[in-house]
């Protein structure tokens, strides 16, 4: 109960304090509309459990995923699925993510890349923006952040480029 556990805390911490923290770590309402991003979402990771989790979280709220664990695969899933959004890992073996991201954009400049980081590198995501990075994400991923991203994308699309 929350008493049990506020007791574990200092004491200090009012109830208020509590509940609002505890709501912030909790998934958001799944009571609404599902999501239903337009389209499929390409999830480009080497971490296979990433992949998985990511696939959890966005199937069940009406999310098309493609996944691919290289940069290589990733460029096959573009021309395969053509999908309208694309989640890249910057750090992976082989080909990484800032040369993929170069591939995507010359191939499908509109479709709007977010990259993703385990460590928060400035220079790192300063060339992601310039090669045409729409945003970036600190790994793991922000769930509430992504959906809340992925809610505006779907009420803002990216205009496509002539």
């Amino acid at each position: 109960t929350l008493r049990e556990i506020q007791a574990c805390l200092p004491s200090d911490v009012s109830e208020q304090t509590l509940l609002a923290t505890v709501t912030r770590w909790l998934p958001p309402d799944r009571s609404g509309t599902p999501l239903d991003y337009p389209g499929s979402i390409l999830i480009v990771d080497d971490e296979p459990e990433l992949l998985r989790d990511l696939e959890e979280f966005l199937q069940p709220r009406g999310c098309t995923v493609v996944k691919a664990t290289s940069g290589e695969e990733a460029l096959a899933q573009l021309v395969r699925y053509h999908p309208t959004l694309v989640l890249l890992d910057i750090k992976m073996p082989g080909m990484d993510g800032l040369v993929t991201l170069k591939k995507i954009k010359e191939a499908q400049p509109h479709v709007p890349v977010i990259m993703a980081t385990a460590l928060e590198d400035q220079e790192l995501v300063a060339q992601a923006c310039v090669l045409g990075a729409y945003e970036y994400m600190t790994k793991p991923y922000d769930l509430v952040e992504l959906e809340t991203l992925l809610l505006y994308l779907k009420k803002h699309p990216v205009p496509a480029q002539s």
